[in-house]
Formats: structure tokens, C-alpha cells, sequence
């Protein structure tokens, strides 16, 4: 009996089997084909991350990135389906050895995972200086041509004197201008007779005026600074002094205050209180009894 159920058991089993549909056993979302180009460089260089997506369900990957040096690098598709394509992404990283993952987030599913290789990333070499250009040549002027001395007028012969003959003197005639050429020779102005300390006529004169009146103004100002200042000093005198008058004044004994009056007496009782002021005569008042 026992063996009659058992048999019936896997009959059933295998029944079941031959009636699944073939989907029940063909493989869920998957990451295939991780590469990463190139796997050693430099900081400088760009590495290519790229993983291929398939889905047997037909699962729409929603993101698909890859993990490295603790950076996340997205991932875009470049050829295929969402569901059956190939991924790329681009970055750079630091110096070190990183392992990579990629990683895929699927809209319906399992989301797979899968270890790429290893990166090793070195040191980019300090980037070589330009070279500094030579400095452009200065340009150096012509030589200026030689100067052409000025023509010499020829020298005149003097006459010749007979002997016993008297020497001529040659006439001289005054110039219109007062100095040049006078009678064919030329006339040097005579210096000035002024005084060194003097004035000269001209702008100097001017030059002469401005400082008068620089200096005056300067004096000027001085003088009224001077004042303003006697003015301040004085009138703080004169209110150090009331201050101190106040004080004095606050400071002083206040005189006694008047004894209140006392009544007047019968005798005491004068007509004269009454009367206006005036001369009067006096009389001497009469006592009460």
C-alpha cells in the first residue's frame, strides 16, 4: 500500500513538471559582461565602465551603475533595450587599487549584481612647462649720418699798407637792431649791471609775487589760528572761574534763619508806623497804663 502511494506520488511530481511552463526555468534579471577600459592608469585618465543587462521576464532595468573607490558611477544605455542592452559610464579616479561592482535596479524582480575586475590607478606626472620663448631681439637704430660742417665764409685778405701809410679804420655803422652785425662785425651784448639779489624781468617776477603771497597767507592763517586759540583759552578761564565762584557760594555757611517776631508789647506800639516817610517832628510816645 505504501509503495502503491509513493509511486502514485512522483507520478504526480513528474506530471507537474512536463506541465510547468519553460519560464519557471530560464534565468531571472542578470548583469553579464563587466569590463572596465583601461584597467591600470593615471589620475589623468579617463576609465570606460560597461556591463550587459538581460532580463528572461522581460524586467526593464530602472538604473544601472558601477561602485568603485567608494564613488558611484552611473550608467547610461548605449545599445539595446532597457531589458536586454549593454551600459556605459565615464569617470575618473584617485590614486589606489579599487575592485568594481556594478549594480542594476530593476522595475520588477531580482536585482543582480556583479564583481568586475580591478583598477589601478597611479599618480599623474606634474604636467611639463611650457618653454619661455627667447625675448625678441631689440632693434638697434641706424647709425645718424655724419653732420655736413657748415660753409666757411673766405677769409678776406687784409689790404696791404704801404710804409709811412696810415692804418684805414674801417667805418662803422650802427645796426637797426642794436646788436648782431655792426659795420660787417658782430656785437656781444654787454652782461647786466643788476645786483645778483635782484628781481629778474619776466616770469621770475611772477614767481617772485606768488611766494609773497604764499607766504603772507600762511602768515595770515597763523595769526588768526593764534587768536582763535587766546579766545578758547580765555573763555574757559572765565567759566573755570564762575564754577569755582558757584562753589565757593554752594560751599559757604547759610546765614541763620530769622527768629520768628515776637508780639509787640503796649509800649512798643509806635503812631509812626503808619505814617509816611518824610520829616516829622518827633515826640516821645506816651505810655499806657
Amino acid at each position: 500500500m505504501l509503495r502503491r502511494w509513493l509511486h502514485a506520488s512522483l507520478l504526480v511530481l513528474a506530471l507537474l513538471l512536463a506541465l510547468a511552463p519553460p519560464t519557471l526555468g530560464a534565468p531571472g534579471n542578470q548583469l553579464t559582461q563587466g569590463a572596465v577600459n583601461p584597467t591600470s592608469g593615471t589620475t589623468a585618465n579617463s576609465f570606460v565602465f560597461t556591463v550587459q543587462y538581460t532580463s528572461a521576464q522581460g524586467h526593464a532595468a530602472t538604473s544601472v551603475a558601477a561602485t568603485v573607490a567608494s564613488f558611484t558611477v552611473p550608467m547610461s544605455l548605449i545599445a539595446g533595450t532597457v531589458d536586454d542592452g549593454t551600459f556605459q559610464g565615464v569617470t575618473n579616479l584617485p590614486a589606489g587599487s579599487w575592485p568594481v561592482t556594478f549594480l542594476a535596479d530593476a522595475d520588477r524582480g531580482f536585482d543582480p549584481s556583479l564583481a568586475g575586475p580591478t583598477v589601478t590607478v597611479t599618480l599623474a606626472p606634474p604636467p611639463t612647462p611650457a618653454p619661455t620663448p627667447p625675448p625678441a631681439p631689440v632693434p638697434v637704430p641706424p647709425p645718424a649720418p655724419p653732420s655736413t660742417p657748415p660753409p666757411t665764409a673766405p677769409a678776406t685778405p687784409a689790404p696791404s699798407i704801404a710804409p709811412g701809410e696810415a692804418t684805414p679804420i674801417p667805418s662803422v655803422t650802427e645796426s637797426p637792431s642794436g646788436s648782431g652785425f655792426i659795420g660787417g662785425l658782430v656785437e656781444t651784448p654787454a652782461p647786466s649791471s643788476a645786483p645778483d639779489g635782484a628781481p629778474a624781468i619776466g616770469g621770475t617776477d611772477v614767481e617772485s609775487q606768488l611766494w609773497t603771497i604764499l607766504i603772507g597767507g600762511l602768515v595770515a592763517i597763523a595769526a588768526l589760528t593764534l587768536f582763535g586759540i587766546f579766545l578758547i583759552l580765555r573763555d574757559r578761564r572765565r567759566r573755570n572761574t564762575v564754577d569755582e565762584r558757584v562753589a565757593l557760594i554752594a560751599a559757604s555757611p547759610r546765614p541763620p534763619a530769622p527768629r520768628p517776631d515776637r508780639p509787640r508789647a503796649d509800649w512798643e506800639d509806635y503812631e509812626l508806623d503808619n505814617l509816611p516817610l518824610g520829616t516829622v517832628d518827633y515826640e516821645p510816645p506816651t505810655r499806657r497804663h
